[in-house]
């Protein structure tokens, strides 16, 4: 699991939140990577990255790209991706894009076609497919040993507080923030992996806070996957209770996880197997699935190869998102077939 090369590659990081401290922690730890600078409207957030993962800081990302990175990582809120993609793809880098890849299906579009045009790379940050635990479901799920797949699901609830957060997440209609758009990407492309492609959707959402009136926080909904496959996402981040739990079921069998281990059981054994992720070689302090991604990102690079989740599948997890905030409204299916 380690990335080695005797090539390093050029990277900087749009915006200098939370989210971008965990892929620099991951760059830090990856030889392939030489971290030249950051950008934030915020200029003292971008000096701090700049001083802890070293590289220069810049207040506007137009300034970064004229330092000639090869690779833009982009961790800025949703509605901002599509400029800062396709401004760091028209200036000839590739880019690795934090989920939402947009909040429009046209933005998503334009955004692929950005990187065809400009012949580099666009990779979506859908960093759950390297967790441990989701990883490992994925495998299972794909070996046959359950086997026809019947159903899988996401339970992902308990309580995101808005004291110290940033307000755009709590907008999904403008800043693409909400549960749909934010957070529940990671668990549609989960259940995308396990089941297949989404050809409908059907969904109840309610908005509970009110000093935050249009988010989306609490999310119910069944999506048809693939050949018949049946998808369940149950959300909330408005929950005294918190549960995160994924599984599937086949014919043959079960597995489930949270976040590490998964257990498995097959029919006729009374037996649950307990199987763990092999994270050797990943550095201690590291959180393994930016490790995984963000190097598999530069090694497409480095080798001139595919990237494992390219926009199309940012656009697929985007469609499914809006289709439940459609759903929930018009408490209508949404056909995406």
């Amino acid at each position: 699991m380690t990335h080695t090369s005797s090539r390093s590659i050029r990277v900087g990081v749009i915006g200098s939140g939370s989210i971008a401290r965990s892929h620099l922690e991951a760059l830090k730890a990856l030889s392939t990577a030489d971290i030249v600078a950051h950008a934030d409207l915020n200029l003292d957030a971008a000096r701090e990255c700049a001083e802890t993962y070293g590289g220069e800081a810049f207040a506007d990302y137009r300034d970064l790209l004229k330092s000639s990175p090869e690779a833009i990582v982009i961790c800025t809120p949703g509605k901002l991706h599509p400029e800062h993609a396709i401004a760091a793809l028209e200036a000839g880098a590739h880019v690795l894009c934090e989920k939402p890849l947009a909040i429009t299906i046209e933005e998503c579009d334009r955004m692929i076609d950005a990187a065809r045009d400009a012949g580099r790379k666009l990779m979506v940050g859908q960093v759950l497919r390297y967790y441990p635990g989701p990883m490992t479901l994925i495998n299972v799920a794909k070996s046959g040993r359950l086997g026809r797949i019947v159903t899988c699901w996401s339970t992902r609830i308990g309580w995101y507080g808005m004291e110290g957060a940033p307000r755009w997440r709590f907008n999904p209609a403008s800043e693409g923030g909400g549960t749909a758009l934010e957070w529940e990407p990671h668990e549609i492309d989960l259940l995308r992996m396990i089941g297949g492609e989404a050809t409908s959707v059907t969904a109840r959402t309610a908005c509970t806070r009110e000093e935050a009136p249009g988010f989306d926080d609490f999310i119910h909904a069944v999506i048809d996957l693939g050949d018949g496959v049946i998808g369940r996402i149950d959300a909330g981040n408005s929950s005294m209770y918190e549960e995160c739990s994924r599984g599937v079921i086949g014919t043959e069998g079960a597995a489930w996880c949270g976040w590490g281990d998964v257990s498995v059981k097959i029919k006729g054994s009374d037996e649950v197997e307990t199987i763990s992720a092999n994270l050797s070689g990943i550095p201690d302090g590291v959180t393994p699935g930016m490790y995984l991604q963000d190097g598999k990102f530069l090694d497409a690079i480095i080798n001139d190869t595919d990237v494992p989740i390219p926009g199309e599948e940012g656009r697929a997890n985007v469609a499914v998102a809006l289709a439940m905030l459609e759903s929930g409204q018009t408490m209508q299916s949404v056909d995406l077939s």
